[in-house]
């Protein structure tokens, strides 16, 4: 594994159950529920400590009462959901180190809650055989970062991240989800696809600092781009950035979803922290 991307401190992190619980629209049965389903029969089989939040109508309050610890019964029959998650290995997400890094351990962390929550993942990136990769335990996490750490090995692919349609599984994609070919290319590309987008940024991203001269340059094409520093051309920049973000959102909402955004440049615990406000919010 490897340990300047997944340190010790990330990995205590991931091994602790202080993820919220991610809250599912599409399952077997009626209502708003949560993914670490709490099965469907009334065939008793074990208990699992409570998660931020869980359903609080599946604790045992018995066990409340005499041990003031929270746990949730769990039944036999689970319905069986699935997750599919696809990370970009491309050259703008390893343009640097805090991008492609806050990438990598964002999908390490998007697995390890889906896992905690007893469901099972898929991984899909370049790098690895397709297919081939599905986790399914808390125990697995580590089978995950190991896979992980290999994919971090190898070369950046250009190709634009795939996020296959499934009636029975959710796809989750991580990215910057930039196409060298520009916006008109990605809405193509976008118009019917459904998966939930979770998309890293650089700050100046949104704030950018244009100079006198700038030259810009495709990390993936190697195109150079000769600008000069202009008030048009800054609006016209935030206001592209506006129509890729509502991109994005309806592409999540197809998915019964929403965006998801993380920053980069943040330190392991900033990054758990801002996870943990960012996915514990409503309507995921």
């Amino acid at each position: 594994m490897n340990h300047r991307l997944f340190p010790a401190e990330f990995l205590r992190l991931l091994d602790g159950e202080t993820l919220p619980a991610i809250r599912t629209v599409r399952s077997p049965r009626p209502g708003r529920h949560l993914s670490a389903a709490t099965g469907d029969s009334q065939e008793f089989q074990d208990f699992r400590s409570y998660m931020q939040g869980d359903d609080l109508r599946y604790l045992d309050w018995n066990i409340f009462r005499r041990s003031r610890k929270l746990f949730l019964r769990r039944y036999r029959h689970f319905p069986d959901t699935g997750h599919i998650l696809v990370l970009d290995t491309s050259a703008s997400v390893r343009f640097s180190w805090k991008r492609a890094s806050t990438a990598w351990r964002l999908a390490a962390l998007l697995g390890a809650q889906l896992l905690a929550g007893g469901d099972r993942i898929q991984l899909q990136c370049p790098g690895i055989e397709p297919g081939k990769h599905s986790y399914h335990g808390r125990d697995s996490i580590w089978d995950l970062c190991e896979t992980l750490s290999t994919v971090w090995d190898g070369k950046a692919d250009n190709r634009p991240p795939h996020a296959p349609r499934q009636k029975k599984a959710k796809c989750w994609v991580v990215s910057d989800f930039y196409d060298s070919e520009g916006l008109p290319e990605l809405e193509k590309r976008l118009k019917n696809a459904a998966f939930i987008p979770v998309r890293i940024y650089d700050a100046e991203e949104y704030d950018p600092a244009f100079y006198r001269q700038s030259c810009l340059v495709d990390s993936e094409t190697g195109t150079r781009i000769t600008v000069a520093e202009s008030r048009l051309l800054s609006e016209r920049y935030l206001a592209r950035m506006q129509d890729f973000e509502a991109l994005l959102r309806k592409v999540g909402e197809r998915a019964g979803g929403r965006l998801f955004r993380m920053k980069t440049s943040l330190s392991v615990n900033d990054l758990f922290e801002n996870y943990r406000r960012e996915f514990a919010q409503e309507g995921v």
